[in-house]
């Protein structure tokens, strides 16, 4: 269960959270974007239905914005919820069309938007750009076994755009700064060390190289390795 308790001390206010706790998990509880509510993932015992709950901090009162179904098992992706719209939304992963993708989602639960599509996943959320309007994540629509950065308008409009450039074949992976200008990537290959960039995700700057691992480069050129193939 979940309870409130003032800074200052006091009483607890625990929140109405329903069913049987003994037979329901409270797979996240964070604040909703401010001190008044809290958003809860709640889940029943098999998990394969996960409902998001908002509760009033002051009174405990609880009210249901979302559910998640699946006939097997319900997936708890997101560590914390991304705010979105003066709080008025909510980015949510979901895999309800097959696929994993990414929603945008009223706060009362009225509106479900989906803003990635095709035929692959998204493989993790990496960063929200309100201010330019965009979402950035990680997929791989035509190799699974690579990894690059995607970016797609929050709106849900146009066709998503590959960040990482064609040359970085491999596996990549980003650190992106808060205002999402601007991210550290990291591109790996088979046979090829990881190379480290400071990149500018709005074109403002050319790549500037971290690190480059040219000794270890050099130390894997002179190695007789045979054919490598992924399966």
């Amino acid at each position: 269960r979940v309870g409130v308790v003032s800074a200052a001390g006091g009483p607890t206010q625990w929140i109405a959270t329903p069913g049987d706790p003994r037979n329901t998990y409270i797979a996240r509880m964070e604040w909703a974007a401010s001190s008044d509510e809290i958003v809860l993932q709640h889940l029943n015992r098999l998990q394969n239905t996960l409902q998001v709950l908002v509760a009033n901090a002051s009174t405990g009162d609880v009210r249901s914005v979302f559910t998640e179904k699946d006939d097997a098992w319900v997936d708890v992706d997101l560590p914390s919820i991304e705010w979105l719209d003066g709080q008025k939304r909510f980015l949510w992963i979901s895999e309800r069309d097959v696929w994993r993708h990414a929603y945008t989602v009223a706060k009362d639960g009225s509106d479900v938007k989906k803003i990635t599509n095709g035929d692959f996943d998204v493989i993790s959320s990496q960063a929200v750009d309100e201010n330019g309007g965009w979402f950035y994540y990680i997929a791989s629509p035509d190799n699974a076994t690579q990894k690059y950065l995607y970016r797609v308008k929050l709106n849900g409009s146009g066709s998503p755009e590959r960040v990482t450039p064609a040359s970085k074949t491999g596996t990549n992976s980003y650190s992106i700064s808060p205002n999402s200008h601007w991210a550290i990537q990291t591109t790996s290959s088979f046979g090829n060390p990881q190379v480290i960039e400071l990149i500018s995700l709005t074109g403002a700057a050319q790549p500037r190289t971290i690190v480059d691992n040219h000794e270890l480069k050099a130390k894997i050129a002179k190695l007789a390795i045979g054919p490598q193939e992924f399966f």
